[in-house]
Formats: C-alpha cells, sequence, structure tokens
C-alpha cells in the first residue's frame, strides 16, 4: 500500500504522533510519504527509517489569528501541489491529513477524485484550540467558521480519527456521523 500523510509541522520532530503512525505503517511492509514543514537547516528530500520525507519552505507558526491564517493557507496551496505531483506518479491508496488546519483535507482532492482513501486525523479541535489561544467564545463568529470548515472537512475524509472519546463524541455531535470517526489515543506505544 502507498501511503501519504500531510502535516504542517516539522517531521520526525514535532509530531511524534505522526512519526509512530507513520513507523507502524514502515514495520508492515508499507510505502510512507510524509509532506511537511521544513526548517531552514533540513533537507528537502529525506528517507528516515523507511518514510520519505518531502519539506516545504512555507507554513510557518504565528500569533495573530490572521497570521495563522495565512501561514495555514501558504502551506495548504504547497501541499497541494507536491501531493498532487507525487500522487500522479506514485498513485496513493491513502492520503492521511493531520489537522491543525482541518481544511488541509482538501490538498487531497486530486487523490480523491482518483480513487485514493482520505483520512482526517484530528489532533486538536480547531474550533476549541483558536477559542483557548486567542480567548474567544464558542460562539464568535471565527470559532463557528472552524466549525463549519470542520464539517466540511470531516465530510470530505472517508474515514477521521481523532485522540479521544471525548473529541469523537464533540465531533460526532457537531461535525461527523459517529460510525465514521475512531478514537486512537495519542499515547506513546513501546
Amino acid at each position: 500500500m502507498r501511503h501519504c500523510m500531510l502535516v504542517q509541522s516539522a517531521y520526525p520532530y514535532d509530531e511524534t504522533r505522526v512519526q509512530r503512525e507513520a513507523h507502524a505503517l514502515v514495520e508492515r511492509g508499507h510505502e510512507v510519504h510524509v509532506i511537511c514543514f521544513r526548517h531552514t537547516s533540513e533537507p528537502r528530500v529525506e528517507i528516515i527509517d523507511g518514510v520519505t520525507v518531502y519539506r516545504l519552505n512555507v507554513g510557518k507558526k504565528h500569533k495573530t489569528a490572521a497570521a495563522q491564517f495565512q501561514s495555514y493557507l501558504v502551506f495548504w496551496v504547497g501541499a497541494f501541489f507536491k501531493l498532487t505531483s507525487l500522487h500522479l506518479k506514485k498513485r496513493f491508496d491513502i492520503v492521511q491529513v493531520h489537522n491543525l488546519p482541518d481544511f488541509l483535507v482538501f490538498a487531497a482532492i486530486v487523490p480523491r477524485l482518483t480513487g485514493s482513501r482520505i483520512v482526517l486525523d484530528i489532533h486538536d479541535l480547531m474550533p476549541e484550540f483558536y477559542c483557548s489561544k486567542f480567548g474567544a467564545s464558542m460562539n464568535s463568529f471565527g470559532a463557528r467558521l472552524l466549525k463549519l470548515q470542520e464539517r466540511w472537512a470531516c465530510r470530505f475524509a472517508h474515514q477521521v480519527i481523532t485522540v479521544t472519546d471525548l473529541w469523537r463524541k464533540t465531533l460526532a455531535g457537531r461535525s461527523v456521523p459517529e460510525a465514521k470517526c475512531v478514537t486512537v489515543m495519542n499515547l506513546a506505544d513501546p
């Protein structure tokens, strides 16, 4: 199976969940590719423990909501083109998109249209994350927009993974049928 992961973080350092999932797939004999953020000193393409990593020079994180959104959007554009290019050469069976942001899943439109299964792996609930980070209420305009994009992203994906049963129930209550959402807890697996 050819599996591609998108994550707006550095691999393998920033997201141990992504690293553990990628290693588990490689150990089972699958071909794994990761498209991620690049720190300036890292190579653009590298194979790490059997995982082919493609790093993009876009998408730094910022402190204001507007700057953060711009960062997400720029990374989305880069990820869309990189994923589309790789998919046309390799034909991924599964594309797994790790949030934040949820709308990063739409970078997988070409793979989805050509038969790939799309998995949205929700590490953080974006509306709650936004409210916590920027001191907004869950009824604010920004939180309502994030709930809407969460709903669209969950509908676009064939499967949704989240990290706790509470978050799965929250998602089932506002964005995704409960049968489409599974919990894979974010715990170390020695």
